[in-house]
């Protein structure tokens, strides 16, 4: 059995993109597959009607726990993946609800071995990303002595940052999950930096599995360029296409997603290649679509 995994921290817009990430699975795993379990973790006013999955509401004690010591709500990630991982010892992948998939997730998996993990797609250096927030990260790494978990040795701003839309795991590198949690907790101690658990992660996958992205099939909007304008239009055909057979409400779906201009794609993909052959070609500039 394969695990699919969606969650969302609050209740409203963020359940209709989770119900249009998760027909756009369907369109490639029909009810008669039964080899994935699709599981929505959410808060308890929550509700996903026609839904083939699997309902989890966050406790209000557990989420008490699971944010930490500095109360760091992205640590909900890595800790709802561990408990599906604990719980089914199966491999996992944990999806942002603003994504789509290009490709059925059985290629998706076939990344997800032991030793092999999979990550939305690598962004580039900390030290080169030029916002706010990587900035900020890049002081930290660079003035405090953030250590590496396993093996002590500092951690530099030179590192990459991978983008956790999407986060594949295997249950044979599960343990890695505790050291992400504490690589967090660390940054988090000096600075709350939203992204601390997303580089964490990408750290601790990046130097102890063979680390793969995975953005030719999971297409992540995560920018409000693109997220804005396509949620009304959501709304509306998620509204319409209520009570439709799934498979025609998968394709009605499917059909208005939203899509990057070729030629972004193409500069993109030139970016992506020329960082895997160690070129470092306009580093600032975001290497993912949407």
């Amino acid at each position: 059995m394969r695990n699919l995994v969606y969650y969302m921290f609050s209740p409203g817009i963020y359940s209709d993109e989770i119900a249009f990430s998760i027909h756009t699975a369907y369109r490639f795993l029909p009810p008669s597959r039964d080899d994935y379990r699709f599981i929505i973790y959410c808060p308890p006013e929550c509700e996903f009607k026609g839904i083939r999955a699997e309902v989890i509401h966050y406790e209000p004690q557990k989420v008490q726990e699971w944010v930490g010591p500095k109360n760091f709500r992205w640590r909900i990630k890595i800790k709802t993946i561990e408990e599906v991982l604990q719980k089914y010892g199966e491999p996992t992948v944990l999806i942002d609800g603003d994504t789509y998939f290009q490709k059925s997730p059985d290629e998706l998996f076939e990344r997800i071995t032991p030793g092999n993990s999979v990550l939305h797609i690598r962004e580039g250096r900390v030290c080169d990303l030029e916002d706010e927030e990587h900035r900020d990260l890049t002081r930290v790494l660079s003035e405090k002595t953030i250590c590496d978990p396993i093996t002590g040795a500092r951690i530099a701003a030179t590192q990459a940052m991978w983008n956790s839309g999407v986060v594949g795991l295997h249950p044979a590198d599960m343990h890695l999950l505790s050291s992400s949690l504490e690589l967090t907790d660390r940054i988090v101690a000096e600075e709350p930096i939203n992204t601390s658990e997303q580089f964490a992660t990408a750290y601790l996958l990046e130097t102890q599995t063979h680390l793969r992205p995975c953005d030719d099939i999971v297409y992540h909007f995560w920018s409000m360029p693109y997220r804005r304008p396509f949620r009304p239009r959501m709304m509306e055909v998620l509204r319409s296409t209520e009570g439709m057979p799934e498979a025609d409400r998968a394709e009605k779906l499917y059909a208005i997603r939203p899509q990057t201009a070729l030629r972004r794609r193409m500069r993109n993909r030139l970016l992506r290649w020329s960082d895997r052959l160690g070129l470092r070609v306009l580093p600032h500039l975001p290497r993912q679509n949407g």
